[in-house]
Order: structure tokens, then C-alpha cells, then sequence
């Protein structure tokens, strides 16, 4: 979908209440609402936008009321395209529903100037790219130990945990601060190749003796898939990034629901009649989006892959609500999407169980 027009530029913290005034929310009158759009705040707006052009801004655009008057303003002016550094979760919400198109891209809002000629397109697919370990460690090499510092405090702060996993001569610490700094090369990979989903596998994870080396990860870095996930990366299980694309869609649907979503496998059905359950959960990478209470970060042995050693996650039981369960097969020459409509309920206590 491609656009094209000149840029009406805004700044930060642009709210609905000057995108269309209070005082014209008695009317439901598409055109009468962008007859006023942006009267608060450009009141030359109505004369100057032409039909395509494109609306960029700063953080934070939208922020204020529920309503959707808002983006229906807005596209009704002629507006096609809104770019932003960022939106408010509503905001962000109604005009997907309304189908007003929005980009979050914090470049393109720094370097667009009012008035320049611009041109965009939202590409729909995914693109998929293999990033060969060594070039991770690129990454893993300029992360610093400060930086690492500074993460293992946010994890000790916003997650419960035992008093002596903050032992900094123990293994488990030791672990902790590892799953810091493997999050830290993640990111700042994602970042440098504009991904929005990942995968990750046992096979490729640097040295072998990477205790010794200190050149690579020594697990599979189960953590920072949690915490990416939460902030809206798709991820997918062993090089699967068919999964990885529909967590990322999953996540993006589900902007400004409350229940949240995350990768989950199939782990172990009870058969009993009408009551029957499915157990689903995996040994790491389970989003703390759908997390029921303030999740626990943990250091359990992982026995699976080439690295079966000690390593961080977060454990908790997910909120109880109706839900969706959907996996993506590849059929050879095409897909097929499997969707059910289900019942999360609330899991029975499992404490042989140290995974999400």
C-alpha cells in the first residue's frame, strides 16, 4: 500500500481533544468532523490539507479520550497516512479499527519537515533474513557491562525473586546478568535490521566452550524472548518463523485488549470427558503479557540442546478469560491457519514444573 502527499507536521503529545474539540462530539456527521479537525491546535489545517497527504508527529499522538471521533476526523479530512514516533494505545486501537493507516517510525518522524513532499508504503509479508551467529556477536561485543548492570536491576525491581539470586558471587546471578546482556545483543540486532519477530535454535549459539571463552551465549536466551514478546516482537521456536510472524500479528491485533498474547506449544492433554484440558506452556520463551500476578524470575537447569546448563526465566500462571488458539502449517504449497476458540482456565499448582 503505497502513499503519497505533503507532510502537515506535529509535535509531541498531540490529544484527541485539539484533533477534534470536545465541543463537536454531538455530532456523528463524518464530514462535519473534519470540517473541525485540528481547529484547536492549526486552524489553517481544513484550508491547506488536499486529499493523500500525510500527518506526522511526535511521541505520544492521540493520547486523551476513548473516542474514535478522533482518526475519523482525520481520515475524513483527506489525511492517508499518519506517521508518528509513537501512539497512544487507544488512539492506536480505533484507527485500526476505523482503518486509518498509522506507521510508527521515529526516523521518518525526526527527518519529515512540514510541507516535504513524502512518499511511503506499509508492506504486508515478511521478509525473513538469517543472521549467522558470528554476526551477532558484532553486537554482543559492543554491549557494555554497565548497560548489562543496569538491566539486571529493572529485572530485580520489577520481578519477584529470591533475596540471594542478587548474590553477585553465585552461578545463579551469574546467569541472570548473561540473560541481561544476551537481551541487550538482541535488541540492538532487531533494531539494526528493522525486524519486528526472531527466532532462535540450540545449534547456533557461539563458542562451545563459551564458560572459558566468554564469546557467546550460554543458553538459548529464553528471557529475552519473554521480555521481547511483551513488547510486541513475534517469536517463534527453532528457526520457525512462520510462529514468529503470527505472534507478531497476534500481538498487534490484540493492541488495546486487556488479556494480552503469547507463543505457547501443546503440552500434555487430560482426557475427562466434558472437563477435558490442554496444558499449554513451554520450557522458556512464554510472554509475561498474559502473566496472572507479577511474574518470578527464576534459574532452573536446561537439559535440552548442545548448552544444558542453568538459566533465567520468568514463571507464572496466566489470567483466566476467552480466548483464541491459532497455529499457522505449512502445507508445502500453500498455509493453513488452525484457529479454535477456547477457555484459558486457571492451572492446577504444578511445582515440578519450573517453566512459564
Amino acid at each position: 500500500m503505497k502513499f503519497s502527499g505533503k507532510a502537515i507536521k506535529y509535535g509531541d503529545n498531540v490529544d484527541t481533544d485539539v484533533i477534534i474539540p470536545a465541543r463537536y462530539l454531538n455530532t456523528i456527521d463524518k464530514k462535519e468532523l473534519a470540517s473541525h479537525c485540528m481547529e484547536d491546535i492549526d486552524k489553517d489545517f481544513v484550508n491547506k490539507v488536499e486529499a493523500g497527504d500525510i500527518m506526522v508527529a511526535g511521541a505520544n499522538f492521540g493520547c486523551g479520550s476513548s473516542r474514535e471521533h478522533a482518526p475519523i476526523a482525520i481520515k475524513e479530512s483527506g489525511i492517508s497516512l499518519v506517521i508518528a514516533k509513537s501512539f497512544a494505545r487507544i488512539f492506536y486501537r480505533n484507527s485500526i479499527n476505523i482503518g486509518l493507516a498509522i506507521l510508527e517510525c521515529e526516523e521518518a518522524s525526526d527527518r519529515i519537515s512540514d510541507g516535504d513532499k513524502v512518499e511511503a508504503e506499509i508492506r504486508f509479508g515478511f521478509h525473513v533474513d538469517y543472521v549467522p551467529f558470528s554476526e551477532v556477536m558484532t553486537y554482543f561485543e559492543k554491549v557494555e557491562d554497565k548497560d548489562v548492570d543496569e538491566l539486571v536491576a529493572v529485572y530485580f525491581n520489577e520481578y519477584d525473586h529470591a533475596p540471594e539470586l542478587e548474590d553477585k558471587t553465585t552461578e545463579a546471578y551469574r546467569k541472570v546478568w548473561n540473560s541481561a546482556k544476551a537481551e541487550l545483543t538482541l535488541r540492538a540486532v532487531l533494531k539494526a535490521y528493522g525486524a519486528k519477530a526472531f527466532t532462535s535454535n540450540f545449534d547456533d549459539l557461539g563458542d562451545v566452550n563459551v564458560d572459558e571463552t566468554g564469546k557467546g551465549f550460554d543458553q538459548i536466551p529464553g528471557l529475552a524472548s519473554q521480555r521481547l514478546m511483551a513488547d510486541g516482537y513475534g517469536f517463534g521456536g527453532e528457526g520457525d518463523w512462520k510462529t514468529a510472524a503470527l505472534v507478531r500479528t497476534a500481538w498487534y491485533m490484540g493492541q488495546g485488549l486487556p488479556k494480552g498474547s503469547s507463543f505457547l506449544e501443546d503440552y500434555t492433554i487430560h482426557f475427562n470427558g466434558a472437563n477435558s484440558a490442554l496444558l499449554q506452556a513451554h520450557m522458556l520463551e512464554i510472554s509475561p503479557a498474559i502473566a496472572a500476578e507479577r511474574p518470578k524470575l527464576e534459574v532452573h537447569h536446561l537439559g535440552i540442546g548442545v548448552r544444558k546448563t542453568q538459566t533465567a526465566r520468568l514463571v507464572f500462571t496466566s489470567k483466566t478469560s476467552d480466548g483464541v488458539a491459532a497455529t499457522v502449517v505449512d502445507m508445502g504449497n500453500r498455509f493453513r491457519l488452525i484457529v479454535n476458540e477456547v477457555r484459558c482456565i486457571e492451572s492446577q499448582p504444578l511445582p515440578k514444573l519450573p517453566v512459564a
